[in-house]
């Protein structure tokens, strides 16, 4: 088993307002008529250039197994989790925030969620994080660790709510990510204290936090190779 995982910064930050604008109708051709429609709607040029970054890296993982993101049907299922109508075998999920996009894609369920880094909300851990989250968060020894930590937490958990399909309709604090000390230790997830068969991975760049879940098939001991690939816009188009 092999995952694959690609990460797109469209932030642009030399780009002037006129040359992003130009760059984006350049982009859009590329893309499927679903998602050229997607980002049309889109209000904000940032959120525009994230949701036909999210349509470029669907074309580029798309072609590593021979299909075309411009023509595969996508369909929605559960909680609006797209999947590939002709190709339900062939896993995918599509996150961005801020100037950065990522995407996963696998032969098992698979969520995956970026972030960017702010300050760590306590107020938001007190209210959706499982207490002993909360707890590992607020005995962080000072304010750069607790943000560390709780930007963990919150790419982890939305993660394997993304794997689930079950999105919000699965509250938050039901499920508890257990973060190890060692770093050659696995990150572990109980639903309601049973231990779940998903596998985690977690990148950091910089002012991003992001995560991978994967389901571990039965019989499985180890989550799979996963390949990495991190471009900006600039060289994809």
């Amino acid at each position: 088993m092999e995952t694959r995982v690609y990460m797109l910064d469209v932030s642009l930050s030399e780009y002037s307002e006129q040359e992003k604008s130009a760059l984006l109708e350049r982009i859009l051709p590329e893309l499927s008529a679903y998602r050229q429609e997607k980002v049309r709607q889109t209000r904000f040029l940032e959120d525009r250039l994230c949701s036909a970054g999210a349509g470029l890296l669907l074309n580029l993982g798309l072609k590593a197994y021979g299909l075309s993101g411009r023509e595969e049907p996508i369909g929605f299922c559960g909680n609006r989790k797209p999947y590939l109508v002709n190709h339900p075998e062939l896993h995918f999920n599509l996150s961005h925030s801020g100037g950065m996009v990522m995407a996963a894609f696998s032969d098992r369920p698979v969520g995956c969620d970026i972030e960017k880094d702010g300050k760590a909300d306590l107020r938001v851990a007190r209210r959706f994080f499982h207490e002993a989250e909360r707890a590992d968060v607020e005995r962080q020894p000072d304010p750069a660790a607790m943000t560390d930590r709780f930007y963990r937490y919150w790419t982890l958990k939305e993660s394997f709510l993304k794997v689930t399909g079950e999105g919000m309709r699965l509250a938050m604090n039901r499920f508890c990510i257990h973060i190890p000390e060692a770093e050659s230790s696995r990150i572990t997830v109980k639903l309601d204290d049973a231990l779940q068969p998903h596998d985690f991975k977690e990148w950091q760049l910089q002012g991003y936090h992001a995560a991978l879940c994967v389901d571990r098939q039965t019989g499985e001991e180890t989550p799979g190779d996963v390949f990495f690939s991190f471009q900006t816009l600039q060289d994809v188009v």
